[in-house]
C-alpha cells in the first residue's frame, strides 16, 4: 500500500499510533499464583478461561487467589487485561466493577490506558474487531505455542481520533449494547414461554380451541420410517462440492457452518428435504431438520412420514 492511499484512508483528525504512544505505563504481566476454590474472604481470580469470546467475566467457576502479592495485580476501573498465550492469544476483557474485585493471572497483560489520550472502552472495542484479529494472527504465529509479550503488544498500531471523537463512538456502541441486550432479554422470554407450551400441549393437558378428540398412544414406527445411516467410502469424499453433502456428526446439526464441507459421489443411506435426523451415537438424540438431500453417516438415523 502507498503513502498516497494509506493517507486517503485515514479520517480527518485522526492519527495513527502504538498502543504504547497512548497508555499510563509499559503493559505488565499477572500474577504466577495457584488458584484455589473461591471464598468471600478471598479476591476472585481471572484467568484466560474465565473470559467470555466477547469479553465477558464468567463467573460460572469463579476461583480465588490466596497471595502476599495479591494486592499488586487489582484491577481498576479502565484497565484491560489481554491473554498472551495459547489458544486464545489475543481474548481482551474491560474490567467491569459489577464483577467484584479482580486479581488477573499471569498468562494475562494489563494496559492502563493513558486518559488524556485514549478512552478504554474505545481501546476495547478495537480488541474486537477483524484489523485486531489478523494482527493478533500474524503477530502471534512463532514458533511453538502461539504468544504475544508485552512489548510486542506496546507495539500494537492503530488510528486514534480525537478524545471527543472516541467518547462518541463509545456512546453510540454502548446504545447499540443496550438495545441487544433488551432484545436478548424479550427473546428469552419468548424462549421460556414457547417452552411452557411444549410441555402443556405435547401433554394434552392444555388444548387449542376446537380441538376435543382424544389423543391416543403410538409407537413411532406406526407414523414413520425409520431409517438407520451409512458412511460412504472415505476415498468417495470431496470438498468440492461433487455428489451430495454428508452429515457426519453432532456438529452438523448443532453448527450449521459444517455442513456442506464434505460432500460424496457415492451415495448409500440419504436423508430428503423435511426430513427429521437425529444421531443414534454418542452424543445419543440431538435433533434436526434436513433442508435438503443429504447423504447420512452411520451416527444418524433419519424419520420419514409414512404415506
Amino acid at each position: 500500500m502507498n503513502t498516497n492511499h494509506s493517507q486517503k484512508i485515514i479520517p480527518t483528525g485522526w492519527q495513527k499510533v502504538k498502543l504504547a504512544d497512548c497508555v499510563a505505563r509499559r503493559p505488565d504481566y499477572g500474577i504466577n499464583a495457584a488458584a484455589t476454590q473461591y471464598s468471600d474472604l478471598l479476591p476472585a481470580y481471572l484467568r484466560i478461561t474465565d473470559i467470555s469470546e466477547d469479553g465477558r467475566f464468567l463467573p460460572e467457576k469463579k476461583s480465588s487467589v490466596n497471595h502476599v502479592n495479591s494486592k499488586n495485580y487489582i484491577l481498576n476501573v479502565g484497565d484491560i487485561v489481554v491473554a498472551r498465550t495459547g489458544a486464545s492469544v489475543g481474548k481482551s476483557y474491560l474490567y467491569n466493577t459489577n464483577d467484584g474485585q479482580l486479581i488477573f493471572a499471569g498468562f494475562l497483560i494489563r494496559i492502563k490506558p493513558d486518559k488524556s489520550k485514549l478512552v478504554s472502552e474505545f481501546l476495547s472495542a478495537y480488541l474486537h474487531t477483524l484489523r485486531y484479529s489478523q494482527w493478533v494472527k500474524e503477530t502471534s504465529t512463532r514458533s511453538g505455542q502461539p504468544g504475544i509479550n508485552s512489548g510486542e503488544y506496546s507495539n500494537l498500531s492503530f488510528f486514534l481520533p480525537p478524545l471527543p471523537e472516541q467518547k462518541r463512538i463509545v456512546a453510540m456502541l454502548e446504545t447499540w449494547d443496550k438495545a441487544i441486550e433488551k432484545l436478548a432479554k424479550k427473546i428469552e422470554i419468548k424462549k421460556e414461554v414457547k417452552n411452557f407450551l411444549v410441555q402443556y400441549l405435547f401433554t394434552g393437558e392444555k388444548r387449542l380451541h376446537g380441538f376435543n378428540e382424544d389423543w391416543k398412544t403410538v409407537q413411532l414406527q406406526d407414523i414413520c420410517r425409520v431409517i438407520m445411516g451409512q458412511s460412504p467410502s472415505s476415498v468417495a469424499y470431496n470438498e468440492f462440492g461433487n455428489g451430495i453433502p454428508l452429515i457426519q456428526g453432532n456438529n452438523d446439526i448443532k453448527n450449521r457452518k459444517t455442513v456442506d464441507r464434505v460432500w460424496t459421489t457415492e451415495i448409500t443411506k440419504t436423508a430428503d428435504a423435511g426430513n427429521i435426523i437425529m444421531t443414534v451415537r454418542a452424543p445419543v438424540g440431538c435433533i434436526g431438520i434436513a433442508t435438503k438431500k443429504y447423504a447420512l453417516a452411520v451416527e444418524f438415523a433419519r424419520f420419514k412420514q409414512q404415506i
